[in-house]
């Protein structure tokens, strides 16, 4: 699958603070601001999304009118692009899209597809327009 994630450079988001004992249900992962920024910029041009903690950083998650899952996992990326650093302003998105399709009749299942252009698309002008360049970001997974 035609691999769409996204990787940024800013001073917008916070990266260094201390983060309060219970952010992240305790984990402590930087990137709840860009969770907030991304899920209320993109439910702004219609599409209803919404962001939660998870054990490993900070998720962005909606459904689209005809069923498709849209999925950003957020990384606090190091100098190497490692996951999981802190101390550097870079970020990593990584986009996934799964739809539920039926098995055999009876069952349900998820499948991951492949991202739309048009949601990519959508982000990255959701960045430009706060004034971030993102590239392509060969993802972790």
């Amino acid at each position: 699958m035609h691999n769409r994630s996204l990787r940024f450079r800013t001073e917008r988001f916070e990266y260094q603070a201390e983060l309060p004992e219970d952010d992240n249900a305790g984990n402590r992962f930087y990137g709840a601001d860009v969770a907030e920024f991304l899920a209320q910029g993109l439910s702004d041009g219609g599409l209803g999304m919404d962001y939660l903690d998870e054990d490993w950083g900070w998720s962005v998650f909606g459904k689209t009118d005809d069923g498709l899952f849209l999925e950003i996992a957020i990384y606090q990326l190091s100098e190497d692009g490692t996951p999981g650093e802190s101390g550097t302003n870079e970020w990593g998105l990584w986009l996934r899209a799964h739809e539920k399709t039926k098995w055999l009749g009876l069952f349900t299942r998820t499948r991951e597809v492949e991202v739309p252009p048009a949601f990519a698309d959508r982000l990255r002008a959701l960045l430009a327009g706060a004034g971030i360049e993102a590239r392509p970001w060969k993802t972790p997974g």
